[in-house]
């Protein structure tokens, strides 16, 4: 049993998950607990060792892809000789149905290749039924006609009935075959190429099958197609862990969430990523700070139980204890949203949302090439939608490209009022200036208004030499620069700052 648990714990850890020895331990003594049947193995696994959505969907998805790629039906740890009866799905050591949504039963090749034949031919009948009747014979129409009857395709465009995987969506969306069928027989008839890496793989799987062109035509179906988007990813990376061993790094890559640049997210990654950014400013919230107050209980304090017993002959008659008093910085931050570093600020902005109530005050403001104060427009707004409501309400966004300088000469003419040497001026922003003026000279002046000045830049430090990155210029005024690219250095640089 051993044998086949320890590896899948090392794919655990390397796809992100910080699981222990004792943990492993807990895990065994849980699933004895519970019985050693197969159901029980995930469900064991998620309660010793998910610590949230995201390590819970990690599990089930590295478990499924590590025992459906097994050369033995019968290797399942504790399912005993390889009886029929422990081989569930059919598939070589897969989980059963019970395991969770995305481990289901897929076909052998041959049904499959019925399957599919069948609903080719049905959508070739349907196709040439809607021509008719809207006297367009011989014409794909592309339109919506319902759950009842279908959707029409483009014979000759993306995903239509001649092309590799032509009918894929209306399938998965229309028919009663199960998604995960379709979408598996479709990734075996275009598998991966020699050189290419799994995200590229995915990128020609949905032009391949119409998927862009049809997700823009239907907003009304974003659920479903969001459905559909996690069969895909789930099948497509389980082909690619059966039958590329060796470039398995990529799917770990994919799940250690902390280390993904904030501009690479795909739309599970940044769901998943927005919870964990609010999760980690409600606790950074209520950090306590490095100021103690006197207190009926908590830590002694030494300096005062000393000097009371100095009063009674050097008898300690009595304790005092003191606390931590939750610190409440004044902080001023100065955002970056243009189009090179709207990503990284809008992860930035949902922390500073979560922080609201740690700070004593706390004022925003957003520039491209004009600034802007959005406090009022934090408070109101929606976290997932607070850059579409700042390019809605202000007029920061005109060309669309960063000018520093400017930005620097009008924060310093309008809103220096607002800074005192208690502040924290915190700025945000890749430092590339468009090759305009840089205003270092307003960016002194300002430095010399507040406590200390923090930039984060979410290039990598060896670019901000590079191209039109004056980064060099303001780090003379900073008392700190952190390069901030991701949610690993992002929560080392809350924690330092804050």
């Amino acid at each position: 049993m051993l044998s086949e648990i320890w590896p899948l714990v090392a794919a655990l850890r390397r796809a992100g998950l910080d699981i222990s020895t004792r943990q492993v331990q807990d895990f065994l003594r849980a699933w004895h607990l519970l019985g050693p049947e197969r159901e029980n193995l995930l469900l064991a696994m998620q309660a010793c060792w998910g610590t949230g959505e995201w390590s819970r969907l990690v599990l089930e998805r590295i478990v499924h892809y590590y025992f459906s790629s097994l050369p033995l039906p019968g290797t399942w740890p504790g399912g005993g000789d390889g009886d029929s009866s422990n081989v569930g799905s059919g598939a070589p050591g897969s989980l059963p149905p019970s395991a969770g949504p995305v481990l289901r039963r897929t076909l052998t090749c041959q049904q499959l290749a019925a399957r599919m034949e069948n609903l080719r031919r049905s959508l070739r009948a349907e196709f040439a039924a809607g021509a008719e009747e809207n006297g367009q014979a011989g014409c794909g129409a592309g339109r919506r006609t319902g759950r009842a009857g279908g959707r029409a395709l483009d014979r000759n465009g993306p995903g239509g009935v001649d092309t590799p995987g032509a009918g894929l969506l209306v399938s998965a969306l229309d028919s009663e075959v199960p998604e995960q069928e379709v979408v598996a027989g479709l990734i075996r008839q275009l598998p991966p190429r020699a050189e290419e890496s799994l995200a590229a793989w995915l990128g020609r799987l949905r032009r391949a099958t119409g998927w862009a062109e049809r997700e823009k035509s239907e907003p009304g179906q974003q659920g479903e197609f969001a459905a559909l988007a996690r069969v895909w990813q789930t099948e497509a990376e389980r082909y690619w862990w059966q039958n590329r061993p060796a470039q398995r790094e990529e799917i770990y890559q994919r799940y250690r969430l902390a280390e993904v640049s904030f501009n690479c997210l795909d739309r599970e990654q940044f769901a998943a990523l927005q919870k964990q950014v609010l999760r980690l400013g409600r606790k950074l919230a209520h950090r306590p700070g490095y100021r103690y107050r006197p207190a009926s209980r908590g830590q002694v304090d030494l300096r005062r139980s000393v000097a009371a017993a100095a009063r009674q002959q050097g008898i300690p008659l009595r304790l005092y204890f003191r606390r931590r008093v939750p610190a409440r910085p004044a902080l001023v931050i100065l955002c970056d949203v243009s189009g090179s570093v709207a990503p990284f600020s809008a992860f930035m902005l949902l922390l500073v949302y979560a922080m609201q109530s740690s700070f004593a005050s706390v004022r925003t403001f957003a520039f491209v090439e004009e600034v802007s104060e959005i406090t009022p427009l934090l408070r109101q707004a929606r976290p997932e939608s607070v850059l579409d409501d700042i390019y809605r309400q202000t007029s920061v966004w005109q060309s669309g490209f960063s000018d520093y300088g400017r930005v620097w000469q009008q924060f310093a003419a309008q809103f220096a009022g607002v800074l005192t040497p208690e502040h924290i001026l915190l700025v945000l922003g890749d430092a590339r200036n468009n090759y305009k003026p840089s205003g270092v000279e307003y960016m002194a002046g300002v430095a010399r208004r507040v406590k200390k000045v923090y930039w984060l830049n979410p290039l990598p430090a060896a670019a901000w030499q590079g191209e039109d990155c004056i980064m060099s210029v303001y780090a003379v005024h900073c008392a700190q620069v952190f390069e901030c690219r991701n949610l690993a250095q992002l929560a080392r640089v809350a924690e330092t700052i804050f």
